[in-house]
């Protein structure tokens, strides 16, 4: 008989992931049976593939990780990277000028 690990808990959708320093990192937009998919908020906005032998612990709704934010870079798989302001379109300022005073008279 095949025993289950308690840490591997039923990783889903919406959970939160913490780093092994108890920062969060962000949350979980995919599951699979070997890895899951987050999206990182700390730092750089980007989807990340996690193998399921780097959880630690799954506790309610909160993912548990055994990796330190400089390890994930290393051993993780960086799916998508967003930097700020690379929407695709290019965003021109626009100058508003300031409001008269309407006098009640």
């Amino acid at each position: 008989m095949q025993r289950r690990s308690p840490r591997s808990g039923p990783i889903q959708f919406g959970m939160h992931v913490f780093d092994a320093h108890e920062q969060l990192l962000g949350a979980v937009v995919l599951a699979r049976k070997d890895h899951f998919v987050m999206r990182q908020e700390l730092g750089i906005n980007q989807l990340v593939a996690v193998p399921s032998v780097a959880v630690a612990g799954v506790v309610g709704g909160i993912v548990f990780l055994s990796l330190t934010p400089g390890e994930i870079e290393i051993f993780c798989k960086t799916l998508e990277r967003r930097e700020h302001g690379a929407a695709g379109f290019n965003l021109i300022p626009r100058l508003v000028p300031p409001q008269r005073l309407v006098e009640n008279g």
